[in-house]
């Protein structure tokens, strides 16, 4: 699992395996976010538009891959934390510690910005398991009306 990816002089770096997966951090994410269908930029977008975050917005991109990060988001300095693998946040001195399994990253990043951060993936996947709700029903519809009148007069 992916802990981080920031900028190293080699390009864009995960770790905790410390593989370099693009030529930027902000080129890793984006490589991610196409991995997975869609773009950051559409991303960013919709989710200002209807959940209303538009500052430092979390990129959610799969169950296991929730993204925040740490500067501006084309910033050098930049690190993109994967939430999911955090295992203990802790405050120190008004800045965030975190700590991975094996790992702990002192962030440039006040702690309630990192709660702040944290109620909006709170809000993203929350909204995210409505739409997987209101999809399933919508399926189970389909099958029963579309694929039932198939079958009977197919």
């Amino acid at each position: 699992m992916i802990y981080y990816i920031k900028n190293e002089i080699n390009g864009g770096v995960s770790y905790p395996e410390k593989k370099v997966m693009a030529r930027s951090a902000l080129g890793a994410i984006n490589l991610l976010c196409k991995e997975n269908l869609f773009t950051l930029e559409g991303y960013l977008k919709t989710t200002r538009e209807i959940l209303g975050i538009k500052y430092k917005t979390p990129i959610v991109i799969s169950d296991f891959k929730v993204f925040f990060y740490t500067k501006s988001l084309k910033s050098y300095d930049n690190i993109f934390i994967n939430f999911v693998a955090i295992d203990k946040s802790e405050k120190v001195d008004e800045y965030t510690r975190l700590t991975f399994e094996d790992e702990v990253l002192d962030l440039d990043l006040k702690y309630n910005e990192f709660i702040r951060i944290s109620k909006h993936i709170f809000k993203i996947l929350k909204y995210r398991e409505s739409l997987v709700w209101i999809h399933f029903h919508s399926l189970i519809w389909w099958n029963h009306n579309v694929l039932h009148g198939i079958i009977t007069n197919g």
